[in-house]
């Protein structure tokens, strides 16, 4: 998941998929790793993330 890409947009969404796909586990999610997660889909869609 560590993947430089050139496409941004599909970057985000893979990214997106993941988080998406975490919510649905009946386990409890690695929240650290999760937030990680959605802090390189923001870098990667070039867009600043809230903290």
């Amino acid at each position: 998941m560590n993947t430089i890409t050139d496409n941004p947009t599909a970057a985000a969404r893979r990214f997106l998929h993941v988080w998406t796909t975490m919510l649905d586990l009946t386990d409890r999610p690695d929240r650290p790793r999760v937030e990680q997660l959605v802090k390189d889909a923001y870098r990667a869609a070039g867009l600043p993330h809230l903290t």
